[in-house]
């Protein structure tokens, strides 16, 4: 029923629709690009992933799943209000949709596809392992677009051309993205080839030390799993103990002490953007998308650069949460997999002046056989930058490991199955000004660590992932 009523509220409204496909990035895309047309439009996002079917027509009706007699007839109240009343209704919608699930891709292009305005393809959405996945999905969005839209003869015959109604924005530095869309695309990344391009990346990041500014350019590349980052800047500002909590009534996380600084060029024009309260080249990434997003709607560099002003990460993703004892915790607990956890770690690799301490659990890899080699190749990477190593889980093991023979001092090295252990330890081990990075797949539940060590953990429902559960 809802499927059914849904597609006609599309086609009363007639909204443009914004599909932002990848896996653990779309989240932090879809929310920069969310922040960006929300400055100028009206605009609905789908709050969860795309993980079944009734959640496409909610989202397109507004209206939240109820298990009860009551509320299934208040929500079909709502929908049928809005088919046969004037309502107001959002003239952007923006769906993440999972490119790993092959199976609803039929379903998904036969609902979204007549409306599609835009394609954003975040960053890590075209592994080895998804390409097939993606080339069938864009495929299947464009094949309908053109059916709905078609404007010559021959483009109705040709399931493969794009409609002119919609573009697709994607990432210039993933090679295979690259290969597989060539037509009617519009390209962001660090290369210089790139239509909408970051350079002068600077991230900010306080300590509670007796030094001045720095600013240290990254001078090893090796260290660091991108060579996106041989672009980065870290500058590290001093704060006296008090500065660190006080900020004159604006929240912590949102005030000038971190961000992420870049400059977007495009045609020719420049304009900074500044990200507050996270780091890391995913960041970077996700606002390129949401620029791309933007020009896509009509709005100049500028209006963008503003709107950035008021993203903000979601939970466990790259977040920054001020912890106890005056230290700065990286919370990436959203879900993190090997590339979100290779950025993490480049974070700290740049990071000059503080003392690093790294919580880790299972990563969510689709390797197969590969786990243990790749779990182990991220011990291997801590053991050259972190000061001190905690691992949680069965193959987080194989991360500290890797530290171990990769030379790092067994004593700094604490190997955990339980949450609660972990955090208890963790609380005692930390000191004054470190830099603390959470990071590990959604089933590891680690936010409940960030949760063990955060200075303001009545605010943990608004900072944290997973708090509704």
């Amino acid at each position: 029923m809802f499927h059914l009523l849904s597609k006609l509220v599309l086609k009363k409204y007639n909204p443009a629709i914004i599909g932002i496909i990848g896996k653990v990035e779309r989240e932090s895309t879809s929310q920069a690009t969310f922040t960006v047309l929300a400055s100028k439009f009206s605009v609905r996002q789908n709050i969860g992933t795309i993980k079944q079917r009734n959640e496409i027509p909610l989202t397109i009706l507004g209206l939240k799943e109820s298990h009860s007699i009551l509320g299934s007839l208040s929500n079909l109240f709502r929908a049928f209000s809005l088919i046969f009343l004037e309502k107001d209704y959002p003239e952007i919608l923006i769906f993440k949709i999972p490119v790993e699930r092959s199976k609803d891709i039929k379903f998904l292009t036969g609902i979204l596809s007549p409306y599609l305005k835009a394609i954003v393809v975040s960053s890590e959405a075209i592994l080895s392992e998804s390409l097939e996945n993606f080339q069938l999905l864009v495929k299947s969005l464009t094949r309908t677009s053109l059916e709905q839209y078609p404007t010559k003869k021959e483009e109705r015959t040709k399931g493969r051309r794009l409609s002119k109604n919609c573009q697709i924005i994607l990432n210039y530095d993933n090679t295979m993205a690259r290969k597989a869309i060539k037509n009617n695309r519009k390209t962001f990344g660090l290369s210089e080839a790139s239509d909408i391009r970051a350079a002068d990346i600077l991230f900010q990041i306080p300590k509670t030390a007796e030094f001045s500014k720095e600013v240290h350019p990254v001078r090893n590349s090796a260290e660091t799993s991108d060579p996106a980052a041989r672009v980065i800047n870290v500058r590290t500002q001093s704060l006296q103990a008090e500065e660190y909590f006080s900020n004159n009534g604006v929240k912590w996380e949102e005030s000038d002490k971190i961000f992420i600084s870049f400059k977007v060029i495009y045609q020719g024009k420049i304009v900074p953007i500044r990200l507050f309260g996270t780091l890391g080249m995913r960041q970077v990434y996700a606002a390129l998308g949401a620029v791309g997003a933007g020009i896509a709607f009509g709005m100049n560099l500028l209006e963008i650069s503003e709107s950035l002003k008021k993203y903000r990460t979601p939970a466990g993703m790259m977040k920054i949460i001020k912890g106890i004892k005056y230290t700065l915790i990286i919370d990436n607990t959203y879900n993190a997999d090997l590339a979100s956890t290779s950025d993490a770690l480049d974070v700290l690799s740049v990071t000059k002046g503080i003392r690093k301490v790294v919580v880790l659990g299972d990563m969510m890899l689709p390797l197969g056989a590969f786990q243990e080699k790749e779990h182990r190749k991220i011990g291997a990477r801590v053991a050259k930058i972190a000061d001190l190593l905690f691992t949680v889980g069965s193959r987080a093991k194989f991360i500290a490991d890797g530290a171990f023979k990769a030379g790092m001092d067994k004593a700094n090295i604490f190997e955990f199955f339980n949450q609660e252990k972990a955090g208890r330890t963790l609380q005692n081990k930390i000191k004054q000004g470190d830099i603390v990075l959470i990071s590990g797949s959604e089933v590891m539940r680690l936010e409940q660590i960030v949760r063990e060590i955060m200075a303001e953990p009545r605010r943990a429902k608004k900072l944290l992932a997973r708090q509704d559960i």
